[in-house]
């Protein structure tokens, strides 16, 4: 135990403990006071990881809204692996800090400072990996600090550590923010249940929740950067029932500097009247850009449209400096007219098919409706998906004029996104983040199994292509593995070269702490049947469903 005197300096107190789970602190008073008189009122949380060692302060803040003076019993669940360092109560600016001593001697002296009513705080194990603090005293209307540190040893899972942190449900200000040194060894942090901002400086990584509002358990994943891809997988599963799971692949370091996967880009660029001005000098703008992201192991093709079609070259042009620089010279000169031909694009765009091996895109901007050539978007899509083949496809719909259900079906299928430019949007920062983001592919065609086990209902239903700087998360459901750990496989190809990634991971029992999980698979779920139904219409199977 740990009494507190008014004393400098360092102490601590050190208790070796083992809990599955934690949340933050809460104040119960020890005599009846009236309800709710005790309520924290702000929380301040502080992370330093180095390795997988996380070294946390917390400092609460409480306050007695109530009309009595009494004493308050300060209780907090520890983590996992931990080791408790001290313990501080705060009188205005003053620090209090806890001396380690013998428990019997600790509680004398704390009962004796409480008759005085002088300001100690008792620390003790309340319960399994439960500390409780007892504050006196809390007098009417006044708010008390304490600061509580620790260490812990952060899980490992697969190719991750992880980090958790309940942040309550109470309506405080908070804060979080955690930093990693030696972060080289770190990929990019994740997290499924709060939106995080992230920085990094030299060989420093630091992060803090985006929303300081949201509450529930933080949980963290921070993925190691070895090899070419680092994969996490979690799980959940209630008794009697299939599980869920949550799969998280994360490029490594040796994604930047091994061999790139060669790239065959066609952008295809409308032209046609409603494109002048402004739109049409972003999307000049973005072009240039694209094409000055290409490898000399890259081929590019460039497409526009208005009524009719034209293209810069037949066939493929190897991504030389020179020829590079003669495309750009060629898409600045570009001008408008005409109507909007996107049967016609398309045909050309998906003529000549990527290398084998290669990863094949195709980049489609576009403002209007089709009016020249075929116009059914019914037609237009079919037509499309039968002369693919490998290619992905990008599209980006600029303004409230555009068939939206084209520009979905052209892209639901080729691993592609479609994004959606408002008027007087930036054409030129959004195709650029795409620019960026197909710059360093790492691999395609990904499939999933695993040993023993049937994974079904993935979210996403295809899996994406995986890019270097992305991370790509996957929710689905999975039957049939028992109680055990099992190895879970993912592969994807490379260069023409099929790669095989693997780790284990625990399936079966109630795993505690991952309620999330098939949350949100639900809610990902629940978004692809909505999408089914704008894209394909009503259907009785799609709405029951949905309403279950």
């Amino acid at each position: 135990m740990l009494s507190l005197k008014r004393l400098p300096g360092l102490a601590a107190a050190l208790c070796a403990i083992a809990l599955p789970a934690f949340a933050q602190g809460w104040i119960e008073p020890v005599r009846p006071l009236p309800r709710g008189a005790i309520e924290k009122i702000r929380s301040a949380v502080q992370v330093a990881v180095t390795g997988r060692i996380a070294r946390v302060t917390v400092e609460e803040w409480f306050r007695n809204s109530g009309p009595l003076m009494d004493e308050g019993s300060y209780l907090y669940p520890l983590p996992g692996e931990t080791v408790f360092s001290d313990f501080s109560l705060w009188q205005g600016d003053r620090e209090l800090k806890g001396e380690p001593m013998d428990a019997a001697q600790a509680r004398s002296i704390y009962e004796e400072i409480v008759r005085r009513k002088r300001d100690p705080a008792l620390i003790e194990l309340a319960g399994h990996g439960l500390l409780r603090a007892r504050v006196f005293p809390i007098t009417p209307g006044e708010t008390r600090k304490i600061t509580l540190r620790y260490t812990q040893v952060l899980d490992r899972v697969g190719d991750a550590v992880r980090f958790r942190y309940a942040a309550g449900t109470a309506a405080v200000s908070r804060s979080f923010r955690l930093q990693v040194d030696s972060a080289a060894g770190v990929g990019d942090p994740y997290s499924p249940t709060h939106r995080l901002t992230v920085s990094r400086s030299g060989d420093r990584l630091e992060l803090a929740l985006a929303d300081t509002t949201a509450g529930g358990d933080l949980e963290l994943l921070l993925p190691l950067a070895r090899g070419l891809v680092g994969m996490s997988l979690l799980t959940q599963q209630s008794a009697g029932e299939d599980g869920s799971f949550m799969l998280l692949l994360a490029p490594g370091r040796a994604a930047e500097v091994g061999e790139p996967l060669r790239r065959d880009v066609v952008a295809v660029l409308d032209v046609s009247g409603s494109m002048s001005g402004d739109k049409l000098d972003q999307a000049k703008a973005a072009l240039v850009q694209l094409l000055g992201g290409l490898r000399r192991t890259d081929r590019f093709r460039v497409v526009t449209f208005g009524s009719g079609v034209r293209r810069y070259t037949v066939g493929w042009t190897d991504a030389s400096a020179d020829s590079v620089r003669a495309a750009q010279d060629w898409v600045r000169r570009l001008d408008t007219g005409g109507g909007t031909n996107i049967a016609g694009a398309l045909t050309e765009a998906l003529t000549a098919q990527p290398r084998e091996g290669a990863l094949g895109v195709v980049v489609f901007l576009t403002d209007g409706l089709p009016t020249v050539g075929e116009t059914d978007p019914e037609r237009l899509a079919d037509q499309a998906e039968r002369s693919r083949g490998p290619f992905r496809v990008f599209a980006f719909g600029i303004g409230y004029d555009v068939n939206t259900y084209l520009l979905d079906r052209l892209t639901d299928r080729a691993r592609g996104v479609t994004e959606y430019i408002r008027p007087g949007g930036d054409i030129e920062q959004i195709v650029g983040a795409l620019a960026t983001k197909i710059s360093s592919p790492v691999l395609t065609d990904l499939a999933l199994r695993g040993d023993g086990i049937e994974f079904y209902d993935l979210q996403p239903e295809r899996l994406p292509d995986l890019f270097a700087g992305d991370e790509l998360v996957v929710f689905g459901r999975y039957r049939g593995a028992g109680s055990a750990e099992r190895t879970v496989t993912v592969t994807g190809r490379r260069n023409g070269h099929e790669e095989h990634f693997s780790a284990g991971a625990r399936f079966g029992g109630e795993a505690s702490g991952n309620d999330y999980i098939p949350q949100l698979w639900a809610a990902r779920k629940a978004g692809a049947l909505s999408r089914e139904l704008r894209l394909h219409g009503p259907n009785s199977e799609i709405v029951s469903e949905l309403k279950r």
